[in-house]
């Protein structure tokens, strides 16, 4: 007998350990926007989308940063998170800038319009073009080595009131995006 699972998109949150209120080298936004994302996208979806996050507790001034390659400290944390990647309609690795926007990076390839994953032409669209796509770079880690193809780097802005206006519409996006990807099947034998 073959199940459809149902849309589990999965939040990674590589710089939400900071060292103190100084610390300029983490994210301190992220979390709970991504806490907030969670909440809108299970309430979007009315139950159909499970939603995991995934945060490093790894402090990125002293410890290793959990979003580039070759970090002893992060490695558990990111094949833990890339596993899960592998098993998910959509993924967002979350981060947050200190400016008043909030935009998206793509990975290099996927730039041009295009070329853009279902979420990011979504996200665009969903937020009257006001989210913009930003090229970015082989050293973002999690992007770079996401499992799903469905995937999308977010920075969320330093302005808690912004990121709560935008989330309707990014829960909006990523429950769409779910419903085009086909659901993951898993196989049980009959009993």
């Amino acid at each position: 007998m073959v199940v459809a699972a149902p849309c589990l998109v999965v939040l990674t949150v590589p710089h939400a350990a900071c060292v103190n209120q100084a610390d300029h080298h983490c994210d301190p936004d992220a979390l709970p926007a991504a806490r907030k994302l969670a909440e809108a996208i299970e309430k979007e979806s009315n139950g159909a989308c499970t939603v995991t996050v995934s945060v490093c507790t790894v402090k990125r001034l002293t410890e290793g940063d959990c979003n580039r390659a070759n970090q002893p400290k992060c490695k558990r944390w990111q094949d833990e998170a890339l596993e899960l990647t592998s098993r998910a309609s959509v993924h967002v690795d979350v981060h947050s800038c200190n400016k008043n926007e909030i935009y998206m990076l793509t990975r290099p390839s996927e730039f041009q319009p295009g070329q853009r994953t279902a979420v990011q032409k979504l996200i665009t669209d969903k937020s009257g073009n006001e989210i913009k796509a930003k090229q970015g770079s082989d050293a973002n880690y999690m992007l770079m080595q996401s499992r799903c193809s469905n995937h999308v780097l977010l920075e969320f802005s330093n302005d808690a009131r912004m990121n709560k206006s935008f989330i309707p519409a990014i829960a909006e996006a990523i429950c769409e995006a779910c419903k085009r990807t086909p659901p993951r099947q898993t196989a049980f034998a009959d009993a």
